[in-house]
């Protein structure tokens, strides 16, 4: 008799449809926000590296057109005289 009442319940348990959705929405959930942020993020590295690359060639054309002094390698490898001229903020470091 106990095993029959048990088996009862098991089945009931295994018909029962309450809370289907949430756990449709607890599996999908996480997916939906990752692709959301990670198509975020991407925009973002892509609209950085543009301005990057738009510092880049002014400084480029500036020092070909002669409009200012020649710089020296230490200059130029110091990223903040680049970075200033684009729209990029800085990383904290």
């Amino acid at each position: 008799m106990l095993g029959r009442r048990a088996f009862s319940r098991i089945i009931q348990f295994w018909r029962d449809e309450d809370g289907v959705s949430s756990i449709e929405f607890v599996i999908l959930y996480p997916l939906f926000y990752w692709i959301l942020f990670m198509g975020v993020e991407l925009g973002v590295m892509q609209a950085r590296q543009a301005m990057l690359e738009m510092a880049l060639d002014r400084t480029v054309r500036h020092v070909r057109l002669n409009t200012i002094a020649p710089p020296s390698y230490p200059i130029l490898s110091y990223p903040i005289k680049i970075c200033g001229m684009s729209c990029v903020p800085r990383q904290p470091s």
